[in-house]
């Protein structure tokens, strides 16, 4: 009676040594694809950022470009406007000199 009594503890504890090992086999496996999936995610959104980086530096290259070539225009206009103001002055000191004294405010000698 007592030897049945330990038998049935026995079958008992094994039963639910065996439910508790099929239980950790289930979560061994959920934790798996659980892994997989977080692991896949994780690489998605990497990559997302990574073409979102790879997008803004493009942006910025251009912007660079675009900003070295407006440096290169203003420089070009600059010496073009220099030129213009140059040849006026020049101008405006030959028309200076052809007047007649008195003329263009100074006294005459």
């Amino acid at each position: 009676s007592i030897e049945k009594g330990h038998q049935r503890q026995l079958t008992s504890l094994a039963q639910s040594l065996a439910r508790h090992h099929d239980q950790l086999g289930h979560l061994s496996r959920q934790s798996r694809e659980q892994s997989k999936h977080l692991a896949a995610a994780a690489e998605a959104a990497a990559a997302s950022h990574q073409a979102q980086i790879d997008h803004l530096a493009a942006h910025l290259s251009q912007q660079q470009a675009d900003m070295t070539s407006l440096a290169a225009n203003l420089s070009h206009h600059q010496s073009a406007v220099t030129e213009q103001l140059q040849s006026l002055s020049s101008k405006l000191d030959r028309l200076a000199s052809s007047l007649p004294p008195g003329r263009h405010g100074a006294p005459p000698p």
